[in-house]
């Protein structure tokens, strides 16, 4: 089945997002300075004073040597920026109590504890995307 409109045949939408998503292009933009993802990832480390003491009470519960300085630090997180992205994302996505708890009910809402974690809910919540784009320009034509 062809992959684009210039060969004859229809389009096959799962083959281009498959070849989006292989791509990881949320790394490209994690890394690339000034983008949103890079803002959104070092909007982290400018927590006011209350979010502050969370991290320090967090670091007691934890019982660390080191107490926490920034959201990276944590376990599950450290130091990975593509797993922050994709915790912030879900909670983007799912900004309410309410709508986290409709998404679990739903089987919506992944539970993020690592980096394959985090790479199957972005690579699921772009293909998602790309799609919806995709048959949305294939109805204008």
């Amino acid at each position: 089945m062809p992959v684009n409109a210039d060969e004859d045949g229809p389009v096959d939408y799962d083959k281009i997002t498959d070849k989006i998503i292989e791509s990881k292009p949320w790394e490209g933009l994690i890394e690339t300075q000034n983008s949103e993802a890079d803002k959104l990832i070092k909007s982290t480390s400018h927590f006011n004073k209350y979010q502050q003491s969370l991290l320090g009470m967090f670091s007691q519960i934890s019982n660390v040597e080191k107490p926490y300085k920034c959201v990276l630090d944590m376990p599950m997180i450290e130091q990975d920026k593509v797993v922050l992205y994709a915790i912030l994302c879900q909670n983007a996505l799912q900004p309410k109590n309410k709508q986290r708890t409709e998404a679990i009910s739903s089987k919506i809402y992944k539970e993020i504890t690592c980096r394959a974690d985090a790479d199957e809910f972005l690579g699921t919540t772009l293909r998602e995307q790309v799609k919806n784009e995709l048959r949305g320009v294939e109805s204008e034509v």
